[in-house]
């Protein structure tokens, strides 16, 4: 591999902000009878005896990865509400109604609620600010230090027409339809959209939404309530948040607010589950990503090892304890999916030069929710799509509690130089520096 230095993204290096909360650790059991796999193979992780199906090349990655130290260094789950470059500047919203989509008007004045981290952490902004570290190169990172320039972020007003509402920062645009479960339909740069698009995916199973976990609580499909339902819109001049109504079988509400920043590109979602029940229930946030089927994905190995649902083995191989996909049609007979720990909270995706990023607070394998995992995988037998899946920690959420998450998107292209292939340390240095910032 090439030893000159990386040239840099397309919209520079991001400077982090992450305020972090300390989650709950304490697991319930009442979240939704078991049930059979969904006729579109999503299915639960339920089989971990498939490890000696991968390839773990020449290297001792996993073991490392798997070290117990480093599971008591990720009992926080580090979730923020604003955990983009500058939101702390913009956090003072006040108390608002939010409208019925479609809705056509902008409104500048106050969010609706984006999340409750301190009814579910009871913790200091202190004591969060200690616990809330990311794991990146096998250390302990404190993201919210030195390199943060809050001076530097210029919030971007989304622009509504008709349901759908769009942040546009030079050629980058992300778009978001209401009307389809808050649904981000286009994550594009320069016209070229790493999501796939409704034209050419099955059923609802096309751009990236957001589904409360483990699916054995509800099986298949989703509720409708949370995807795909219209969600009602509630806009600022600086974020946009959408929330859809309780679910009638679960008693659960998602929200989800979206913020970009001007300066980088980089978007911020704030997703949040609510208990209106009257009895505690155990949930987990669950982000699946839908991209065109082909390309490379990524992420550093957690503890474990990976493993099988209900599906056909999806095969990753590990080097140097990073898992790798490179999709292969040739292989794909059958609907696939893997389960696994991930490490330092990220997962990538290359779509020829086009790099997806997604950076989210990394969980230890036992925040898991049952049969599901923090990194999942799947892909379908048409080679139609492939899922980049990542869920936060699961966690008991008394009646009227929030579970808030946040996960922070990149995308860029990448410079020819840069090698695109399993392995490839280029990719892997520079998906690190982009979000080290």
């Amino acid at each position: 591999m090439s030893s000159t230095a990386l040239p840099l993204p397309r919209f520079g290096l991001l400077p982090l902000a992450i305020c972090a909360a300390v989650f709950a650790a304490a697991l319930a059991s009442g979240c939704g009878d078991s049930s059979t796999s969904p006729p579109d193979g999503e299915g639960t992780n339920t089989d971990t005896s498939d490890a000696a199906a991968y390839d773990v090349g020449a290297s001792p990655g996993l073991s490392d990865a798997g070290d117990a130290s480093d599971a008591a260094d990720v009992e926080a789950d580090c979730a923020a509400v604003d955990s983009f470059p500058g939101a702390a500047a913009l956090d003072s919203a006040e108390d608002g109604t939010s409208t019925d989509v479609p809705s056509t008007a902008e409104d500048d004045g106050p969010l609706a609620q984006i999340g409750e981290v301190a009814a579910l952490s009871g913790e200091s902004d202190a004591a969060s600010d200690d616990a809330g570290r990311e794991r990146l190169d096998g250390n302990d990172h404190d993201v919210g230090s030195a390199n943060v320039d809050q001076g530097s972020t210029v919030p971007v007003a989304p622009v509504v027409n008709g349901t759908t509402y769009t942040f546009t920062v030079r050629d980058q645009v992300l778009a978001v339809d209401a009307a389809k479960g808050a649904r981000v339909v286009t994550f594009s740069l320069a016209g070229r959209n790493i999501l796939t698009a409704a034209a050419t995916a099955q059923d609802n199973n096309w751009g990236s939404t957001f589904w409360p976990s483990p699916q054995s609580a509800w099986n298949w499909p989703p509720p409708a309530e949370i995807d795909p339902d219209a969600f009602a819109v509630s806009k600022t001049s600086t974020r946009l948040t959408l929330t859809g109504a309780t679910s009638a079988t679960l008693g659960l509400s998602a929200s989800k607010t979206f913020s970009v920043d001007g300066t980088s590109g980089t978007v911020a979602i704030n997703y949040s589950l609510t208990n209106h029940g009257t009895k505690a229930r155990s949930v987990a946030p669950w982000e699946i990503t839908r991209v065109a089927a082909g390309g490379l994905t990524f992420f550093p190995m957690g503890d474990g090892v990976p493993s099988k649902g209900s599906q056909d083995l999806l095969a990753l191989r590990i080097l140097d304890g990073v898992a790798w996909f490179a999709y292969d049609e040739k292989t794909i007979s059958s609907d696939q999916k893997v389960y696994a720990d991930g490490h330092e909270g990220w997962i990538a995706h290359v779509t020829d030069d086009l790099l997806l990023v997604k950076v989210f607070g990394d969980t230890a394998a036992t925040q898991a929710a049952p049969g599901e995992a923090e990194i999942e995988i799947f892909t379908d037998a048409a080679h139609t799509y492939i899922e980049v899946e990542d869920q936060g920690a699961y966690l008991s959420l008394a009646p009227g509690a929030t579970n808030a998450w946040t996960v922070r998107w990149f995308l860029l292209q990448l410079d020819p130089a840069i090698s695109v292939g399993v392995g490839s340390t280029e990719l892997l240095s520079t998906v690190r520096t982009l979000i080290k910032g």
